[in-house]
């Protein structure tokens, strides 16, 4: 969820040109928070891929109503199934 967070306050601060306060992630949540924040840059068209022909670019209002629906997926399972609910819920869909 701080990964989560964080990025919505990055991708926020970047559309109001204001700086993020310094947030101190563990280093699980910095993986996650780096490995997402790529996915969306792809996305937003700032890193090109390979397999990126669709070229369907994403504004950043698009990045952050769909972060902002994971974050409330996240929340909403974590409080049904426990602080690993999110993941148990999606683990299924993953690999």
């Amino acid at each position: 969820m701080r990964s989560l967070e964080l990025l919505i306050e990055e991708y926020k601060a970047e559309q109001t040109n204001y700086s993020v306060k310094n947030t101190s992630l563990s280093e699980k949540e910095y993986f996650i928070f780096n490995y997402v924040k790529i996915v969306w840059e792809i996305h937003l068209g700032r890193i090109s891929t390979i397999k990126d022909s669709s070229n369907s670019v994403k504004t950043i209002d698009e990045i952050l109503q769909c972060l902002k629906r994971v974050l409330k997926s996240v929340k909403k399972w974590n409080k049904f199934n426990g602080w690993q609910g999110y993941l148990k819920n999606i683990s299924e869909f993953i690999l």
